[in-house]
């Protein structure tokens, strides 16, 4: 029930969050509201990255919830946690090559 409900909340936001995102991404290629738009597409991506792991991780443990793997639960999690420590080191320490 909890998880249920984790997954309807993270998807409103990785929904709006990703919509924000792209706008960001086409002011930035066209050149638009330059300064401001590319200091908000350098700080949105590691929220989005957050929210996408948080609402993909969710919708698997839901369907492994009906299934015989319920096990694999923490190795979701240790998963969606080494990506996304992963992607904050590279917008951290590598930020230019992306």
């Amino acid at each position: 029930m909890v998880t249920k409900n984790i997954q309807e909340v993270s998807g409103y936001f990785f929904f709006s969050i990703g919509i924000i995102y792209f706008l960001l991404a086409l002011f930035v290629y066209n050149k638009v509201y330059l300064p401001k738009s590319y200091i908000l597409f350098n700080i949105i991506d590691i929220p989005f990255a957050f929210v996408s792991l948080l609402y993909v991780s969710t919708s698997i443990c839901l369907y492994l919830d009906k299934s015989i793997y319920k096990n694999y639960k923490i190795l979701i999690f240790i998963t969606a946690c080494l990506l996304l420590g992963i992607i904050i080191y590279i917008n951290i320490v590598l930020p230019d090559i992306i």
